[in-house]
């Protein structure tokens, strides 16, 4: 058990942290015990060696943890509908609207057949029908509307819970909104920051502003007190201005969960020439961002910082994601939405075929071996091992030709940084620090 125990610098002298992943613990101790800590898993016998092993012994850390791996309880399902879509966005990974193919009912509702058979009744408790996409899903809104509510029907007749989510641009019809609103269980809408970048980064199709619309659909979720996010991606634009972007999300509409993700490189890019910025503008901001955020009461994350989630993959795309695209191929992850994807090989597993989906089941255990954390060298000896996982495995593909290449330094850095402060925060509000 001792491997799966990291120490971690916090930069406060003579105050280190001790991280149990794998048993979701979090301890503090002085700069003796951190040197003892480090002869005892190094497999010395330094002073205090001993006192070490006695606190890991009696807090429980080198028990057996819980399996991080426990048999699914949910049964999910990612429809992507349309590749249509009302923004032409700079850094559109599908270059949403060129393609204009739509999902059809029948493909929608096989699909959800095919989801809620996946696993044994008995163990399902609940699906989560996710509406996602290269395109904007609400402008196949029929589709959408009737599918959610088949997927609705089979899970009363499976009696399971349904939920229904969706990750939209934000640019509906009146009626649309309403529909939403009124169905939804969760809502995840993309804004990049005030008007004048969001209006950059974010413009409609005919290259019009698309601020107000969006602003407007953020008000009236919040009137209307519905479970809602904001997810921004983080560019060179707006890196910089991301505590302002808290205050600004706030002031527009009480947001209480943000998601600010830094900008991957693809799709649209290539066009637009836009980047990221700088990993160290990144931490840099992102921690003046996340203090305030702090103040005001709403979790500010980005993926692969997640200290209160256990993981041996960093998400679905490693072999457990059922999502369909407009033409009907299976993928673990939506990025990977067309044969001439560099990744097809790697990610689509099935398609429709003759009035259903055939899929190969063995491509998809392949993908949970190869892309467990334990099986990613470079992750090994690293305290975000079991809750990043190795990170993006489509970015590391874009960087290093392979899903199993080792994630960027940059990457890494963010990850550990943000990390850090995470806990580093959990311990101030735990009270640890003040004890040793």
């Amino acid at each position: 058990m001792l491997q799966d125990i990291f120490l971690v610098e916090i930069g406060i002298p003579d105050k280190f942290l001790l991280y149990a992943p794998k048993h979701m613990a979090l301890m503090a101790i002085n700069g003796a015990g951190a040197k003892a800590f480090v002869s005892l898993k190094q497999g010395g016998l330094s002073q205090g060696a001993d006192q070490i092993n006695d606190l890991l012994q009696e807090s429980g850390l080198l028990d057996e943890p819980l399996p991080i791996d426990a048999e699914p309880t949910r049964s999910d399902l990612t429809l992507c509908p349309t590749f249509r879509c009302s923004l032409c966005c700079t850094y559109c990974f599908s270059n949403g609207g060129v393609r204009q193919t739509d999902l059809t009912l029948e493909m929608a509702k096989k699909a959800i057949d095919l989801a809620l058979s996946r696993y044994p009744n008995d163990q399902i408790e609940s699906s989560r029908l996710t509406w996602h996409g290269g395109g904007e899903s609400t402008m196949a809104f029929q589709v959408m509307k009737e599918a959610s509510y088949y997927h609705r029907r089979r899970c009363c007749e499976l009696e399971i819970t349904p939920i229904l989510s969706i990750v939209s641009n934000g640019v509906w019809p009146p009626s649309v909104k309403r529909w939403i609103i009124a169905e939804m269980d969760r809502i995840s809408i993309s804004c990049d920051g005030p008007a004048d970048i969001q209006d950059l980064q974010r413009p409609l199709v005919n290259g019009a502003p698309s601020s107000t619309y969006v602003f407007q659909t953020l008000r009236d979720l919040a009137e209307a007190g519905v479970d809602f996010g904001i997810r921004a991606t983080i560019t060179e634009h707006n890196v910089r201005r991301m505590p302002e972007m808290v205050d600004f999300f706030h002031g527009l509409c009480g947001v209480k969960s943000l998601q600010f993700e830094r900008l991957t490189v693809c799709g649209r890019c290539e066009e637009s020439q836009i980047q990221a910025g700088t990993a160290q503008d990144y931490v840099a901001y992102f921690r003046i961002a996340f203090e305030r955020a702090c103040e005001l009461g709403i979790n500010l994350g980005c993926s692969g910082v997640r200290i209160f989630r256990r993981t041996r993959r960093f998400c679905g795309a490693a072999g457990r994601t059922l999502c369909v695209t407009p033409e009907g191929l299976l993928t673990t992850c939506h990025r990977v939405d067309n044969r001439d994807d560099p990744l097809a090989g790697e990610f689509i597993y099935g398609e429709w075929s003759e009035g259903g989906y055939s899929w190969d089941e063995q491509r998809l255990q392949n993908l949970q071996s190869r892309l467990a954390v334990e099986n990613l060298g470079w992750c090994q000896d690293c305290f975000c091992k079991y809750t990043c996982a190795g990170g993006c495995a489509a970015s590391r593909f874009s960087e290093t030709g392979s899903i199993e290449g080792q994630q960027s330094d940059d990457r890494c850095f963010i990850i550990r940084e943000l990390t850090r402060l995470r806990l580093v925060h959990l311990a101030g509000e735990k009270g640890l620090l003040g004890v040793i």
